[in-house]
């Protein structure tokens, strides 16, 4: 985790102070940083490019997905075999 850094620094004006800090710290690109790696289904256990995926390790292919719909989504979300928890597609 960086270090964040602030150094203030004052500038006189002829009526007024300014505070200008600056910050030295590294931003990272984004919210949130894209998994690195393979996601792997685990129903037909074929490593693929993307698959709908759970916090709880459950991953699962939009093939497979679209074969077992019936019995894991409403639509919007899907439920998780796994943990039972609710996902949003």
């Amino acid at each position: 985790m960086p270090i964040r850094v602030l150094i203030a620094e004052s500038i006189q004006a002829p009526s007024m102070t300014f505070y200008v800090i600056i910050m030295n710290e590294k931003r990272e690109s984004g919210y949130r940083r894209r998994k690195i790696g393979e996601y792997k289904c685990h129903c037909c256990k074929e490593p693929k490019a993307f698959c709908w995926s759970c916090p709880c390790g459950f991953q699962i292919c939009d093939e497979c997905f679209r074969e077992n719909r019936w019995g894991i989504s409403n639509g919007p979300t899907w439920i998780c075999p796994d943990c039972e928890r609710i996902r949003m597609t």
